[in-house]
């Protein structure tokens, strides 16, 4: 069970790694600063999570009590911005990183509610939430439509 337990962290972690990067970039290209770039990291990162947390009862927030996604977040954030070149390089490097958020937290979210006791209605709702929620609060802070929900050309 041990071995099961890391394998979750890992993909939570890496998830969060994934948004944190998806925000920094779209911070950086709104014009935001550093302290702006960091913060829209963070809420990208563990936002979904914390609001899939509060409506499974999982008080607090894995993403306001537990360091290594703060840390995570904040390493995938001046990475980010002392690679410019690299996410300059990478075609639509949001998209990228979102579609990884994307799909390793919902896997998580949906773990999570499992664990809690949900049922798979619940936890396949709540694993969207962990998966967009995220995105959705980087949209209001930076004053855009949530890319998740834009038609594809």
């Amino acid at each position: 069970m041990i071995n099961l337990h890391s394998l979750y962290t890992f993909i939570d972690l890496s998830g969060t790694f994934a948004f944190a990067v998806s925000g920094a970039v779209a911070a950086r290209n709104k014009g935001l600063d550093v302290f702006g770039i960091l913060v829209v990291a963070f809420t990208v990162a563990c936002g979904g999570g914390i609001i899939r947390d509060l409506c499974i009862g999982a008080i607090p927030p894995a993403g306001l009590s537990d360091w290594r996604y703060l840390t995570m977040a904040m390493i995938a954030a001046v990475i980010t911005m002392g690679l410019d070149s690299l996410s300059k390089w990478l075609n639509r490097p949001v998209l990228l990183f979102d579609a990884l958020g994307l799909s390793l937290f919902a896997v998580s979210g949906a773990r999570k509610a499992l664990e809690f006791g949900h049922n798979n209605e619940v936890a396949i709702l709540l694993g969207m939430i962990t998966a967009i929620g995220g995105g959705v609060l980087c949209a209001v802070l930076l004053n855009r439509f949530p890319a998740v929900m834009e038609r594809e050309n």
